[in-house]
């Protein structure tokens, strides 16, 4: 059964798989996904986090985050999974961050598009010089949540 804005479905049976906000479900995930982070050691001064089922491919040239992006796709396709390309995408922090640069690339010939702004584990995470996170929405949410209430 799943409870949403207090409406319960009907009764189904899960066949697999753990429910959603489960509190074992990030940790049977990363368990679950544990040879990524082992397999894309081939790859130098690389970084995978995940948490949940959010997975962050760190590099440090485009062309190592293209070897590291196949690395996991493979990885996955192994495990029968697959990446949404329709909610990826790619940022670029350091010196040359408005370079423009190579697309990264699905198998399928699809490009991750380039942006200034992602979301990941709900904090915005800035394109720049610099390692920098934004506050903006967070403080946005805040005001709206106290101006409802």
């Amino acid at each position: 059964m799943v409870k949403w804005d207090c409406v319960l479905s009907y009764t189904f049976a899960v066949k697999f798989g753990v429910r959603q906000g489960f509190v074992l479900s990030p940790f049977l995930f990363v368990i679950y996904l544990d040879d990524i982070p082992v397999n894309h050691s081939l790859i130098p001064s690389s970084f995978v986090v995940m948490y949940a089922d959010d997975i962050l491919l760190l590099a440090p040239s485009v062309s190592e985050l293209q070897r590291l992006f196949y690395a996991c796709k493979f990885e996955l396709s192994y495990l029968d999974m697959c990446i949404n390309t329709k909610k990826s995408c790619c940022i670029r922090i350091g010196p040359r961050c408005d370079v423009k640069c190579a697309s990264i690339s699905t198998m399928k010939g699809h490009n991750l598009p380039w942006v200034s702004e992602i979301r990941y584990l709900g904090t915005y995470i800035i394109k720049g010089r610099q390692f920098r996170c934004s506050v903006t929405n967070a403080k946005l949410s805040f005001n709206r949540s106290t101006l409802w209430s």
